[in-house]
């Protein structure tokens, strides 16, 4: 997790852009575009915050169903 002085400008500024990524995941994950809701939980890893064990949850969740919707996809088509 990058390092900023606690309560900083600058860290309550990464702190909500991290709310903020997190929020954008469980709204993608809600409308089931899971591959984005992903992509948020990849991102907020990529700026070196941890995702709590909730998130780690959904992230496992979130892989999970959109395997299946990639596998449904795949079977609709043969």
């Amino acid at each position: 997790m990058p390092t900023y002085p606690t309560g900083s400008r600058v860290d309550q500024k990464h702190q909500a852009a991290v709310a903020a990524t997190l929020a954008l995941a469980d709204e993608a994950a809600a409308r089931a575009d899971y591959a984005d809701a992903l992509a948020w939980l990849a991102t907020v890893e990529a700026v070196g915050d941890s995702l709590t064990s909730a998130y780690h949850a959904k992230q496992r969740a979130w892989r999970l169903m959109h395997l299946a919707l990639l596998r449904a996809r795949r079977s609709e088509h043969v």
